[in-house]
């Protein structure tokens, strides 16, 4: 019933001396893993979750615990039936209509429900896996291309490096890839970059909550519009948030913290965060929206995509200020955010350099860490 293959390795890369050391640590069938599961994570411990969550799922585990990503509040455990997870799977299976002829690509975290819907996706669909662990450049060899389709699911940042190192990741640019972009919202630019390529990527919207993703957005459109993966249908609440209802939701309305407008009850477009709102001077803006345009007007500017993030400091008058925050870069000179034709509204008043941005283990920025560093800066 699985005879699928599968596979785990390690990639380095001496970028400066133009050289690509690629190990494939592993290989195995999946009955195999199953059979002999502890000698697996003795021999190869950094990838004990993988292994086991495959022994898991073959052998018809129930239940399954995932945390949520933190990135908007306290992450939380979230316990999902197999059912519901089989019916997400088969959900983005048909729409895209996987097969065996596949090779799922997995180099985000797994332990996090958009990596572990990858390996049940392949399970399911009987399709061939390949684990590596997260890096901001995940590389497959040329053999690979030779015999499978591939499917794989990145993040923002990772598509981001992988435009810019272009010499070296043949698979991104193949027609036979078909990648799925999570956790973020990409640039303008970056979605330009991506219009260019003979492979098919597609924007991601989904939560924890909902097992993965239950809309795409086809990054060749000249629109983000996201169409339902599945049977659920969209509605919004009186304050503009998306509501979703299916057998993902077990037919009951679900609320999410998401703006967006629908054009019908299958398709949306994605505006912002709600609970990410910062109240300024009795305006109402929202962070997402803003970096979206500034890193668009940056990247104008530069020739390449800064990160940013919009925060805020509590103010006596306004209730809130604007801040802008940066990670270092000696391409990136703090008087350029001068040069910006800011929106009403939405022109930072404090700019902060950070050596990096903290991150959570999802991949997404960590906004209430970075928040907290802000007001230790500038008020304490």
């Amino acid at each position: 019933m699985h005879p699928a293959f599968v596979r785990w390795g390690v990639f380095t890369s001496d970028l400066m001396n133009s050289q690509v050391f690629f190990d494939q640590v592993g290989v195995s069938t999946v009955l195999s893993i199953c059979d002999n599961l502890d000698h697996y994570i003795n021999e190869y411990p950094d990838f004990e979750y993988e292994l086991r969550f495959i022994s898991d799922w073959v052998n018809g585990k129930n239940f399954f615990s995932f945390s949520t990503s933190g990135s908007t509040g306290k992450a939380k455990k979230v316990v999902i039936a197999r059912q519901i997870i089989e019916t997400s799977a088969l959900n983005t299976i048909n729409y895209l209509k996987l097969s065996s002829d596949y090779l799922a690509f997995v180099c985000i975290p797994t332990e996090k429900i958009g990596g572990s819907m990858m390996l049940v996706r392949a399970l399911i669909a009987d399709m061939d896996i390949y684990l590596q662990k997260p890096s901001a450049n995940p590389f497959l060899t040329s053999s690979f291309l030779d015999n499978y389709m591939i499917l794989s699911a990145t993040v923002p940042y990772q598509v981001q490096n992988l435009i810019e190192k272009k010499k070296y990741e043949a698979w991104f640019y193949s027609e036979k890839l078909v990648n799925i972009i999570g956790a973020a919202a990409l640039s303008n630019a970056t979605i330009k970059e991506l219009k260019r390529l003979n492979s098919t990527h597609y924007q991601a919207f989904g939560m924890t909550e909902t097992v993965s993703h239950i809309a795409l957005a086809a990054i060749s459109s000249t629109q983000l519009v996201y169409e339902s993966t599945g049977d659920h249908i969209f509605d919004t609440t009186p304050d503009g948030r998306l509501k979703v209802k299916g057998n993902i939701t077990e037919n009951k309305w679900l609320e999410s913290n998401d703006i967006v407008e629908c054009i019908d009850n299958t398709h949306f477009i994605w505006k912002g965060r709600a609970d990410l709102v910062i109240n300024s001077g009795g305006f109402k803006v929202m962070p997402d929206q803003i970096e979206h345009y500034l890193v668009t007007q940056l990247e104008n500017k530069l020739g390449w995509t800064p990160q940013i993030v919009i925060t805020s400091i509590p103010d006596p008058k306004l209730s809130e200020k604007l801040v802008l925050v940066y990670t270092e870069d000696d391409r990136l000179k703090p008087d350029i955010f001068q040069t910006i034709n800011y929106k009403k509204y939405q022109k930072p008043f404090h700019f902060i350099q950070l050596s990096d941005l903290p991150m959570l283990s999802g991949q997404k920025v960590d906004r209430s860490k970075i928040r907290e560093i802000v007001v230790e800066k500038l008020l304490m």
